[in-house]
This record gives structure tokens, sequence and C-alpha cells, in this order.
């Protein structure tokens, strides 16, 4: 007997909930194939449940990448940048047959 909550037992085209779950971080970050996020785009419009955590991942994402670009932590000192910046202007890769 083939349980109601997976469908895709009977036809692995038809999208599950436990597929838009596990796919819904991909959905929102448009990492999916055009075919599989066309497949959870017709189940986020027939199911309230998973269109209700795809907003919820949606708002996650926003926040963490709204806190990507805030100066939340403090600057360099600029000393410190200085010095670091001097570095690098200084800095020459050492050839990889003298490294060996």
């Amino acid at each position: 007997m083939t349980s109601s909550l997976s469908p895709a037992r009977v036809d692995p085209s038809i999208t599950t909930c436990m597929s838009v779950g596990q796919d819904v971080f991909a959905f929102v970050d448009g990492e999916l194939t055009p075919a599989a996020a066309a497949d959870v785009t017709i189940h986020l419009a027939r199911c309230d449940a998973c269109r209700v955590r795809a907003v919820a991942a949606e708002r996650l994402v926003a926040r963490l990448r709204r806190a990507a670009r805030t100066d939340a932590l403090p600057a360099a000192p600029p000393a410190l940048r200085s010095h670091v910046e001097a570095m690098l202007a200084a800095w020459r890769p050492v050839p990889r047959a003298a490294a060996e």
C-alpha cells in the first residue's frame, strides 16, 4: 500500500512536501534547475504548508544576506589596516619550482 504522504513512489515526477522541504533553500537561492524550480513553484501554489516554509526560508535568507552586508563588526584599527596593506603590496608569490 502506498502512503498518501509519498506520491512520488507512484509517480516520480510529482513533487512532494518532503522533496520541497529538502530543496527549499536551493529554490530560494535560485540553485535548482529550471525544471526542478518549476516543479517546486507548482507545488507551492497548491500547498499552504510548504508555501509557509518557503516564505520563512526566504525571510531567513534575506536576513542573513542583510547581516552579511552590515558593518556589524568594528573596522580594523587604522594602524593594523596600513600594516596589512603594506604587507600585501610587498608580497610576491614564490615560484613553484623554488618552493619545492
